[in-house]
């Protein structure tokens, strides 16, 4: 008897907002819920990092190539996808670089994903008013609406608007122009490790300063990326109830400052750090490049393919 009694004496002290049940659990629509889809969102940082270094490292085709090769093949290819205007050519070139990320081991899907249905596509859709007899004079591909007699605002439009098959032709080279350009850059990063490619710059006359800035912000942006999933995790792990939006903004503006003095603060330690360990300003890499018969016979490969694509932007 006297236990029971101790018991619901115990039972009466607790406070009642603790025997309530907890509402982030059924509600999955509470006001903390940006705390957790931040949380399951910095980790795909670490996912992209470990996504591509298991491409870079397959050993697959472009993997073999020297990392210096590769950077000067794709920007020239990236120029020339620039400078033309011939619609095939860039078709031709796109061709390529699906080709290469095939033979490479790269999953298709998640390169067409990443490539074409992002920029390319935002590009392509927001460019339809430039195809426009509006715009562009040209021959009519299909009508918006004709023989119509009507004013807007008081100012008079025509009577007829149309898509034009040259304003067409404009808006898909543009947009095939940015996709070959951001492909090739795909999979120079895809198949490349980062030392190994801030390393190449050195070919093109990059400042050295220059490569050691890229290394270092490759680096803070993990160190960062940790550091403010340890904050998050403490928020939600203290949070009690709903959070109004109030403390949500004031909980975001405080951790950008923090994670701002924090990174100010760890630079000049890891500064002083590396010039105590005889830092010289030059960045240093374990791998040493050179070339051998496979660059060569990717060099010639696509000097012939360069050949190929001017001959047929003379003849077309």
């Amino acid at each position: 008897m006297k236990n029971s009694e101790t018991h619901s004496q115990e039972v009466a002290t607790i406070p009642s907002w603790m025997l309530k049940k907890n509402k982030l659990i059924e509600n999955e629509k509470s006001k903390t819920h940006f705390l957790r889809k931040t949380l399951s969102s910095i980790p795909g940082v670490f996912e992209n990092e470990i996504f591509s270094e298991k491409y870079a490292v397959n050993g697959r085709f472009l993997q073999f190539i020297d990392s210096r090769v590769k950077l000067v093949t794709f920007l020239s290819f990236m120029i020339f996808s620039g400078l033309t205007k011939n619609m095939i050519i860039l078709i031709f070139l796109a061709f390529i670089a699906i080709m290469n990320a095939s033979l490479s081991g790269l999953n298709l899907k998640n390169y067409f994903k990443r490539v074409w249905m992002i920029l390319p596509l935002i590009i392509l859709i927001l460019s339809l008013p430039a195809a426009t007899s509006l715009l562009t004079n040209g021959t009519p591909l299909f009508y918006i609406y004709r023989s119509l007699n009507f004013s807007l605002l008081g100012l008079q439009l025509p009577s007829e608007i149309y898509f034009t098959l040259e304003g067409f032709g404009i808006i898909i080279k543009m947009a095939l122009r940015i996709g070959v350009s951001i492909s090739f850059g795909y999979l120079l990063i895809m198949t490349t490790r980062w030392n190994y490619l801030t390393k190449s710059f050195s070919i093109l006359r990059v400042p050295a300063v220059i490569i050691s800035i890229l290394n270092m912000t490759y680096r803070y942006i993990f160190v960062l990326s940790q550091i403010t999933t340890e904050l998050i995790e403490a928020r939600f792990l203290r949070t009690v109830g709903i959070l109004k939006n109030t403390s949500n903004r004031e909980f975001v503006a405080h951790n950008i400052s923090y994670l701002f003095i924090k990174s100010s603060f760890m630079s000049e330690e890891i500064y002083n750090a590396m010039r105590c360990r005889a830092f010289t300003g030059e960045p240093v890499c374990l791998n040493t490049f050179k070339l051998g018969r496979v660059d060569f016979l990717w060099i010639m490969n696509n000097i012939i393919i360069i050949l190929i694509l001017l001959t047929g932007e003379i003849l077309f």
